[in-house]
């Protein structure tokens, strides 16, 4: 949504009141192909690469208990079924129970380690990346001052990455907003 909002005022900025256009500059970047043709890009995602690959080993300990349920899983599956038509009712639910449980904590541990290392990999991506990150906004920065430029556009998503002197806004649109109540 903010990125079709961004690319319509260009837009309209560039297209309409010519005056007003020729006073503005305009430049943009693509930063997919920033981030393709930096070597420091890659650098920092083949280190991210090998340290994933060290984290191999917890992976592989936690696979082999995660097996040892799924065997107690189908263990209690095994003897339910080969011995439930002399469980008593009691004993059949109770049997039943534990297979539902062991199963509700083999799902839950399953989901809860997808999550712990997605997460764990999205926040050493970003912290071996912020410092590429931050020198090629201060290239970006710095160029937009030295050549000064109004605005730089990132072509990929659309983005401002730059522009000079903004105004601070948000405490206006934050009145308007709780004024309308």
């Amino acid at each position: 949504m903010l990125k079709k909002i961004v690319i319509a005022v260009i837009a309209v900025i560039l297209c309409g009141g010519s005056l007003f256009a020729q006073e503005l500059k305009i430049g943009k970047v693509n930063s997919e192909a920033i981030y393709q043709g930096y070597p420091r890009f890659r650098q920092a995602e083949d280190k991210l690469q090998r340290e994933a690959k060290g984290w191999q080993t917890d992976r592989t300990k936690w696979e082999a208990d995660m097996e040892r349920l799924q065997n107690a899983i189908l263990e209690k599956e095994t003897s339910f079924k080969s011995g439930q038509a002399m469980f008593t009712d009691a004993k059949r639910k109770q049997a039943l129970g534990e297979i539902d449980s062991l199963r509700t904590d083999f799902y839950t541990r399953t989901q809860q380690r997808q999550t712990y290392e997605q997460e764990r990999y999205q926040r050493r991506r970003m912290e071996l990346l912020q410092e590429v990150l931050e020198e090629v906004n201060l290239v970006i920065t710095k160029l937009g001052e030295t050549e000064n430029y109004d605005f730089i556009v990132d072509a990929a998503n659309g983005s401002i990455v730059y522009a000079k002197n903004p105004d601070e806004l948000t405490e206006q649109v934050l009145h308007i907003l709780q004024s309308q109540k």
